[in-house]
């Protein structure tokens, strides 16, 4: 997370509760609420690849013989198939444009170290997207958390993404979808992600609602008396 970003006051319970029922659980994604001086924005909400709307279109390099790496982006074959299909994985997400991850990121420690020798990241500005997509094609179990785990300050300026450029002069836009690409290499041949039907009751929201934006006032102004105490 962000320095200037805020979990959620139950967040460490509720994944600690979570990950302690659902042992097959290895790493989630959550679900965030935008938040600036002025009060709450928007929420954040995550799905796994199961939880998109099928689609009729596949990507290019999925329908090659042997699953040979794609080098040209964003190759779509619309109307591939007569039925539509689930998206296959987090990077498939990606590359369909479909929103997938998205802090807070929880990963089971002893599950990251069985797979760590497999992963070379090669973001120039440490992708999430890329180390996500990594775990999932390695085959670890994920899901989507639906309760609202962190609230998001948002960035008026010095955003990395400002300009599309960072320090070096790389293309940030160019670069994800590079990175896509790249994480591709690890994708077995028929691929489909191991998601994890969890075992919490506590997994929902009920999006901005005002009961929402009464707590979080609440919360920041105890956060602001404990820093000014």
């Amino acid at each position: 997370m962000d320095d200037d970003d805020l979990l959620a006051e139950d967040a460490l319970s509720f994944l600690s509760e979570t990950y302690t029922n659902n042992p097959e659980l290895e790493f989630s994604y959550g679900s965030s609420v935008t938040f600036s001086e002025s009060g709450l924005g928007d929420l954040i909400q995550t799905n796994t690849p199961f939880e998109h709307p099928k689609t009729h279109h596949e990507w290019a390099a999925y329908t090659i013989p042997n699953n040979a790496p794609w080098g040209t982006p964003w190759a779509f074959y619309r109307d591939y198939y007569k039925e539509a299909r689930h998206l296959t994985s987090i990077i498939h997400c990606a590359k369909d444009n479909m929103f997938c991850v998205f802090h807070t990121y929880v990963m089971r420690t002893n599950s990251v170290k069985r797979v760590k020798d497999k992963i070379t990241m090669t973001s120039k500005f440490v992708d999430d997207l890329e180390f996500m997509g990594s775990l999932d094609y390695l085959g670890l179990g994920h899901t989507s958390i639906k309760k609202i785990l962190s609230y998001v300050r948002i960035h008026n300026k010095g955003r990395i993404s400002d300009g599309g450029r960072i320090t070096d002069n790389t293309n940030i836009f160019n670069e994800n979808f590079r990175i896509r690409d790249k994480v591709d290499e690890l994708r077995p041949s028929g691929f489909l992600s191991k998601v994890i039907p969890l075992d919490s009751p506590d997994n929902f929201n009920n999006g901005v609602d005002d009961t929402l934006k009464t707590q979080f006032g609440l919360y920041k102004q105890r956060i602001f008396d404990i820093v000014n105490s």
